[in-house]
C-alpha cells in the first residue's frame, strides 16, 4: 500500500496526512497526553501558534487515517488521539483569546 501510494503522483501532497508507520503496515505510536491550559499559558504566543499548527495537521492526519480504517471496516487504533489533539487545539484558542482580550483591556 505504501508504495503504491508513494508512487501515485496524484497523492503525493497525501502522504503527509498518513501515518507513517501505518503506512507501512505497522501500529502506530501510543500518543502522548493533551496540552492543558494551565501549561499552556506558560507558552510563548510565537509558539503557541506554531503549536496549533501542528495540531491541526495532526488532527487532519488523524481524520484521514480514521476515513482510511473506517473504510476497510476496521477498528481505528488509538482513536483518544484524535480527541487529545482537539482538546489541545481549543485549549490554544481559549488562551489565545483571553491574551488576546487581555491586552485589548491595556
Amino acid at each position: 500500500w505504501h508504495r503504491r501510494l508513494m508512487s501515485d503522483s496524484n497523492f503525493a501532497g497525501f502522504v503527509q496526512f498518513v501515518d507513517r508507520k501505518v503506512a507501512k503496515g505497522q501500529q502506530p505510536l501510543r500518543a502522548g497526553r493533551q496540552w492543558h491550559e494551565e501549561e499552556l499559558k506558560k507558552v510563548t504566543n510565537d509558539d503557541l501558534v506554531k503549536l496549533y499548527q501542528m495540531c491541526w495537521k495532526e488532527r487532519n492526519m488523524l481524520w484521514t487515517m480514521r476515513e482510511w480504517y473506517q473504510s476497510k471496516k476496521e477498528e481505528v487504533p488509538h482513536a483518544e488521539r484524535i480527541e487529545n489533539v482537539q482538546n489541545t487545539i481549543h485549549g490554544i484558542r481559549c488562551v489565545l483569546k483571553y491574551r488576546h482580550e487581555k491586552a485589548a483591556w491595556v
